[in-house]
């Protein structure tokens, strides 16, 4: 890289920026990002149904724990993500569990699965 070059920015690919701002608070605070708190921030934006973009934001930012290698903050992901799992979004979130290396996540869902009134 030539001196002088740099234009201050950094591109990051495959991450949408505020799942990339809720990675960074995470870094520097060492607590659990507040994903309402960052919606809050956003008013301007239409929300169709606030849960279903919270739990989105989850799953983002759980990507976003492993390709970092953020054990701790993947760890909370998986642990929101809990909450999340039920008949329609099992599925999906067990392929999540299963592509990220989420053995608890991944449990919780093959236990949602086996328990006979799902």
């Amino acid at each position: 890289m030539k001196e002088g070059t740099t234009t201050g920015v950094i591109h990051i690919n495959n991450m949408e920026a505020r799942v990339f701002k809720l990675m960074l608070t995470f870094i520097y605070n060492d607590s659990m990002p507040n994903i309402n708190e960052e919606e809050d921030m956003e008013e301007d934006e239409e929300k169709d149904d606030d849960v279903d973009d919270i739990e989105v934001m989850w799953q983002h930012l759980l990507v976003a724990a492993d390709r970092y290698d953020l054990q701790r903050l993947r760890l909370m992901c998986e642990n929101k993500l809990y909450g999340y799992i039920n008949a329609t979004k099992v599925a999906s979130i067990l392929e999540l569990a299963e592509q990220h290396h989420c053995r608890g996540l991944k449990e919780a869902c093959l236990d949602f699965l086996n328990f006979p009134l799902n």
